[in-house]
């Protein structure tokens, strides 16, 4: 599973809202929107 933030706001939002901890397994790092 490749997601781009920067270039799609969108599915970050998502992930944000449904975990934090989520995205950081998944970008590596916490959000930065």
């Amino acid at each position: 599973m490749v997601h781009t933030p920067m270039l799609d706001g969108r599915k970050w939002t998502q992930y944000t809202e449904t975990g934090e901890r989520m995205d950081e397994l998944i970008f590596g790092h916490p959000r930065l929107l």
